[in-house]
């Protein structure tokens, strides 16, 4: 039987997201900006959704609505500004990394400004890549999620294939 495309029934954008629903696995990344400038944290969101309908992003402009954002939704990655008003990024960073799960989710920091030893300590708490807002364009954000992602599954399929019985 051929269908006319008045048949066919769009899925909603929520279980599209899902990559559990009907069983089947729809590719989708689900990535949150965490930024309190606004007019970056909408540069690089609308160059990520611009650039592939994969990606399904939420943004938020301070730790503590991130923070909310993480716990109520299925995120893969987190894009964190290093330095945020109202919490300390290091904090936001520990919620989100637990230690004994590192790394549970794909982290990129991104910052305006250019210091070493914040770098370090944010690789060091989890952080896969730091970029400097000013040397990042949309395509390379998309390119270090990425990049993270791949990480982050190494290692996911590294920690599995440890408990998989030997043949």
């Amino acid at each position: 039987m051929i269908r006319a495309v008045r048949d066919l029934i769009p899925f909603p954008r929520s279980v599209m997201a899902n990559p559990l629903a009907f069983g089947a696995g729809f590719p989708s990344i689900s990535v949150l900006m965490i930024d309190p400038n606004e007019d970056d944290r909408g540069y690089y969101a609308k160059g990520l959704r611009s650039s592939s309908t994969d990606y399904l992003v939420f943004e938020a402009g301070s730790g503590r609505s991130g923070l909310d954002l993480y716990r109520t939704h299925r995120i893969d990655c987190v894009v964190l500004d290093l330095f945020l008003p109202d919490v300390d990024a290091l904090e936001v960073l520990a919620s989100i990394v637990p230690m004994a799960q590192r790394p549970a989710v794909a982290v990129l920091g991104l910052t305006r400004w250019s210091s070493r030893a914040v770098t370090d300590i944010a690789l060091q708490k989890g952080v896969q890549t730091c970029l400097i807002k000013s040397e990042t364009s949309s395509d390379a954000l998309e390119r270090g999620i990425q990049n993270a992602m791949s990480a982050v599954l190494a290692h996911r399929t590294h920690k599995i294939s440890n408990y998989l019985p030997l043949n």
